[in-house]
């Protein structure tokens, strides 16, 4: 595989300590400038920091998992490409992985050649897409305000968490204090 261009970034972000491990010791040989982060909030809160690029994400986080962190990525919009990567090849779990807006789902494993060559696809297209001048539309072409980032992230965390969390009293639910969405029960 050719080496890619060093100023390629690739975020990782898992709650696996080996798997971060892993990946960036398959991609910073590569040319690869390698970020990661353990949380979803974590990589969520550095997001305004962060130079764009490829977002290598877990599924199975918590307590933010990787669709609710991708979620909250592409309201803001923010158009980075996004593999999720889990542990399951079932086709519901690719098919939530793409309804959240993942450009790819992966299942994780021990043979790196699969997302070398995923993250390397990923990672040139993105780059002639910022590369070219006529994108003005996409976020990627702008930067990020910190401020209204972190209040948009802020604001849907809280909803995505608050939904998580176990169902309020119909008389919480009433006065309008109870939880976004349907109570369970």
């Amino acid at each position: 595989m050719a080496a890619i261009a060093a100023s390629a970034c690739v975020h990782v972000v898992d709650d696996d300590p080996w798997i971060l491990a892993d990946v960036a010791a398959w991609l910073s040989p590569r040319g690869f400038a390698v970020t990661t982060f353990s949380t979803a909030d974590a990589f969520l809160s550095a997001l305004p920091t962060l130079q764009p690029g490829c977002v290598l994400m877990d599924l199975g986080m918590v307590p933010l998992d990787g669709c609710a962190a991708l979620l909250i990525m592409r309201d803001y919009p923010i158009d980075w490409p996004v593999i999720m990567l889990s542990e399951s090849a079932a086709a519901d779990i690719a098919d939530l992985c793409m309804l959240a807006g993942a450009d790819l789902h992966l299942v994780k494993s021990s043979d790196p050649a699969p997302l070398l060559a995923a993250v390397d696809t990923l990672s040139r297209g993105f780059a002639e897409a910022r590369a070219y001048d006529g994108v003005t539309c996409l976020s990627h072409a702008h930067p990020i305000d910190a401020q209204s980032w972190h209040a948009h992230k802020d604001a849907l965390c809280r909803r995505f968490l608050q939904h998580l969390a176990p169902a309020k009293t119909d008389t919480a639910e009433r006065s309008g204090d109870g939880p976004i969405g349907k109570a369970r029960g």
